[in-house]
């Protein structure tokens, strides 16, 4: 039997390449389609998921992330006698729990849930709220940290005396910019919604916005960043943001999250980095000031940073997930 079959890349690490197997063909729908138009990949999603089912039984384990066809697959094995464990290594799930008119949609999860073998969760709280909503035993899910993408690449560290954000998912850029406005320093945001901000608010002269740019280019306005910032909606039970965080922590800068979720599970506050209430534009505001000013504090909270960054790297993750199915022993 073969080990593991997945549907995520996770950048050709090569450790990760040595224990898993790419759904055949999948990638390349995935780069060509999947950010396009949500419906009209239905089908091909359906075909996708079909295929996953099918193939699936021959290996010991299949490890997705939150896809539409792993969905797909989730449910087609509620109707399988023997079902292949399946582990979600990314339940970025934001669902509806208080709305009657979508209990539907906790329908479809708590069946995918159900036929789940394992769901990860990268924010510890998510553990009862998910259980909870969904029917489950706290057991079906587990906390894991998540990880940077940062491995065999170097990138030109420096304080280029700018303060940095950038991604796009559950972003809250308006109290960012608000929180910009009374302070001396420059602030560059990348972001696909450039436009759409640039449209609906005053940006203040001292805020640069650019659109889109290359991973490798992103993470090299990381790397020369005097501080980052994560500006994150409040009121999600998931709220992403990890990946640019945990990156620049990797990097050795000091960021400051604005987060009502789970970003204390990977920053002690006040040691390697500053984590403020969602929406709080005064804290926000007084966060990146004193880290732009005290330029001594903002290198031992890097450095720091820098040192924690270690427990988040690819090798600890894929570490974690193997474990996962070594440790499967079904009837």
């Amino acid at each position: 039997m073969l080990n593991i079959l997945t549907t995520q890349k996770k950048f050709d690490h090569p450790i990760w390449k040595e224990r898993t197997e790419l759904l055949p063909g999948y990638w390349e729908y995935f780069e060509s389609s999947h950010y396009k138009h949500w419906n009209k990949t239905l089908l091909k999603d359906l075909y996708w998921g079909i295929k996953l089912f099918m193939i699936s039984k021959k290996y010991k384990a299949v490890v997705t992330g939150s896809e539409r066809l792993s969905l797909i697959f989730a449910l087609m094995q509620c109707f399988r006698k023997k079902r292949v464990p399946h582990i979600f290594i990314q339940s970025m799930w934001n669902f509806p729990i208080n709305t009657s008119a979508k209990r539907w949609k906790l329908l479809l999860w708590r069946l995918v849930t159900h036929s789940a073998f394992k769901v990860l969760v990268f924010d510890r709280r998510q553990i009862k709220i998910y259980s909870k909503a969904l029917k489950a035993q706290e057991n079906k899910f587990q906390f894991i940290y998540s990880h940077t993408s940062i491995y065999g690449k170097s990138y030109m560290r420096s304080d280029g005396n700018y303060v940095f954000s950038g991604g796009n998912t559950n972003r809250d850029y308006e109290t960012l910019i608000e929180a910009s406005r009374e302070l001396p320093y420059q602030f560059l945001i990348v972001t696909t919604e450039a436009d759409q901000l640039l449209n609906r608010l005053d940006i203040p002269k001292n805020v640069t916005l650019k659109c889109r740019i290359s991973e490798d280019e992103f993470n090299q306005l990381i790397a020369k960043a005097s501080v980052v910032v994560v500006p994150l909606k409040g009121g999600l039970i998931e709220s992403g943001g990890r990946l640019v965080y945990l990156n620049a922590m990797t990097l050795g800068k000091p960021v400051v999250v604005a987060d009502d979720n789970g970003a204390l599970d990977y920053i002690r506050n006040g040691t390697d980095g500053f984590v403020v209430k969602s929406g709080d534009i005064a804290e926000l505001r007084k966060s990146i000031d004193l880290l732009m000013r005290n330029r001594k504090l903002a290198s031992v909270i890097g450095n720091n940073a820098e040192k924690s960054a270690v427990a988040f790297s690819p090798e600890a993750f894929f570490k974690e997930i193997f474990a996962f199915v070594d440790n499967i022993h079904l009837p």
